[in-house]
């Protein structure tokens, strides 16, 4: 999905379409996750799901291209950070 975005987008509608269908499915089960750890009191009441969905989805996206040249300790620190967020 990476991959398609970065190559055909936006010129490829198809491809457009289906990049579109892939991260709309995974921000939706994502949001849910969220959603669900929230009603549980496993995610803070004062953090909004739908904005941390957008921002793991736009993160996730990231990380995808930037582990085709993994630096260990650039990816150790990102994901720390993006974590914290959920704290």
């Amino acid at each position: 999905m990476t991959n398609a975005a970065i190559e055909s987008l936006p010129h490829d509608l198809e491809a457009a379409r289906r990049v579109d269908t892939g991260i709309g499915g995974l921000e939706a089960a994502i949001l849910g996750a969220l959603v669900r750890a929230q009603d549980q009191g496993e995610l803070g009441p004062d953090k909004d799901p739908r904005s941390l969905a957008h921002f793991l989805i736009t993160f996730i996206q990231g990380i995808r291209v930037i582990a085709k040249r993994p630096d260990r300790h650039r990816l150790t620190d990102a994901v720390n950070h993006a974590l914290s967020l959920l704290d």
